[in-house]
């Protein structure tokens, strides 16, 4: 007779983990293995960049200029990676100021100007600049650019008129108006002709001219 053929090897492990359950020890798994573990595969990192207006981003059309702020960070975090698999974990997660970065900036209209068009930011990710109006009323953006991070700002641009809607007192002005009367009648006058005068003239009577 035959030996029976083993059992499927599928099989085993699954009869392995039953018999490690019946007697209380914990089952077995593949992170468990010192060669499968997670190692350090390399870090990623993106810039984020933000402004800022502090003194508000509704202005009237004639205002002074305006202060606007920008901050520069970046975010950084470690890949690790589980060689067997290829699966891949995301750790120690940070932001830092990015000192030394040059932000570009530009406006969508040409409803005002800016104090700089290039900022560098400092050690703590900052940098400043003004936004002046022109007398232009609407929307306008503010947009700011540095390596793959951008940033908008909308400012909304109203017209206030200076002081109240009073009347006051400006000039005076005339024109001379004739106006004909009589004191008679005014029905026409006829003219006798004098036979003796030239049909060329006519006589009129005493008082007309």
């Amino acid at each position: 007779m035959k030996p029976a053929p083993p059992p499927p090897r599928f099989l085993l492990p699954a009869s392995l983990a039953l018999l490690i359950a019946l007697s209380g020890l914990s089952g077995f798994h593949a992170e468990d293995d010192p060669n499968d573990t997670y190692v350090y595969d390399r870090t990623e990192s993106v810039l984020h960049l933000s402004l800022d207006a502090p003194g508000g981003t509704s202005l009237d059309s004639g205002s002074a200029a305006a202060p606007v702020g920008v901050f520069l960070q970046r975010y950084s975090w470690q890949i690790w990676r589980q060689p067997s698999t290829g699966y891949e974990e995301y750790r120690d997660a940070s932001s830092t100021p990015e000192s030394g970065a040059a932000v570009s900036l530009s406006l969508s209209e040409n409803m005002g100007t800016l104090g700089d068009t290039t900022l560098t930011t400092n050690a703590e990710g900052l940098a400043s600049t003004t936004f002046s109006p022109n007398g232009g009323f609407g929307g306008v953006y503010l947009n700011a650019a540095v390596e793959n991070s951008t940033a908008s700002l909308f400012f909304d641009l109203t017209y206030t008129s200076p002081g109240d809607d009073t009347y006051v007192y400006s000039r005076t002005e005339g024109t001379l108006v004739a106006e004909l009367t009589t004191t008679g009648s005014t029905s026409s006058l006829s003219t006798r002709v004098n036979p003796a005068i030239s049909p060329s003239r006519s006589a009129t009577r005493p008082g007309m001219s």
